[in-house]
């Protein structure tokens, strides 16, 4: 069993699951989306993303990013559905992240989509089988953050 299948299932404490969520979105998701908007022409998302400081300005940064790229035409065809794509899922990502709606397995999932998107991109839309494996290159980077971080709360405390 990999240790992403005890996400909400009750068996992680829901401090572990937010320290991890958390990780997922600032440190994972957050610079794939940056990676996105790097090709596309919508520099002023793209320094919001770099500039948001906590979950509300990200949050608010990423309905914007859905409603700018809904309205872009400028932009190439691939990189602009590349960056509708991360905008979405890392819209999706920040609903699950905190409050009644807390979700820290599809804050994986969400996560892992972002990478893809943003490997795709990196690949210059060559590569499709890229958005494949960065996803589970992520997985595995989350497996290894959330094994890390359930090891550290399992160590006794002086």
């Amino acid at each position: 069993m990999s240790v992403l299948e005890h996400l909400g299932k009750g068996t992680l404490p829901h401090e572990l699951e937010s320290a991890f969520v958390n990780w997922c979105m600032w440190e994972q998701a957050r610079s794939a989306v940056i990676a996105v908007l790097d090709k596309t022409d919508l520099q002023p998302l793209l320094t919001q993303f770099q500039q948001a400081a906590d979950l509300a300005a990200l949050t608010a940064v990423a309905q914007r990013a859905v409603d700018e790229t809904a309205r872009a035409r400028d932009t190439g065809p691939l990189a602009l559905s590349a960056a509708k794509a991360v905008a979405f899922e890392f819209n999706n990502l920040v609903k699950v992240a905190d409050g009644e709606d807390f979700d820290a397995e599809a804050a994986a999932f969400f996560a892992a989509r972002v990478c893809g998107w943003a490997a795709w991109a990196a690949a210059d839309f060559s590569d499709v089988t890229r958005k494949t494996e960065a996803e589970a290159e992520a997985r595995r980077e989350q497996a290894e953050r959330l094994s890390a971080l359930w090891q550290q709360h399992d160590q006794p405390r002086r």
